[in-house]
């Protein structure tokens, strides 16, 4: 039987080219920072490709006590802070793959 990492690995492979395009158009998305805008479009193109891999969808928009506490309005960034968590239902049958990520940025100047 053959070991699922391997099973993933195919996918990858398979798949490449399609995940590059999809790559490409994310970075094509202007989230410099600051100001940090556009993050809900990013969060919109991942949505949108979850969803029609199966996926239930739902995007989070963090609150502006979250904001005002994280101090990203001293770091002067502005636009909603949009996150993203999608699920795929398996069997039940199997371990749980759970994956966490966090969206690039690019940066104007860093902060130290």
């Amino acid at each position: 039987m053959e070991k699922p990492e391997g099973r993933v690995f195919e996918i990858i492979e398979e798949n490449r080219d399609q995940m590059i395009r999809h790559l490409q158009e994310l970075v094509r998305v202007d989230t410099q920072t600051p100001p940090g805008h556009d993050y809900d479009k990013v969060c919109g193109l991942m949505a949108e490709k979850l969803g029609g891999l199966g996926c239930e969808v739902a995007i989070h928009e963090a609150t502006g006590r979250y904001m005002e506490l994280s101090g990203a309005r001293l770091m002067g960034l502005e636009g909603p802070r949009s996150n993203v968590v999608a699920r795929l239902k398996g069997s039940g049958k199997g371990p749980t793959l759970h994956i966490s990520a966090h969206k690039g940025l690019k940066l104007k100047k860093f902060y130290i």
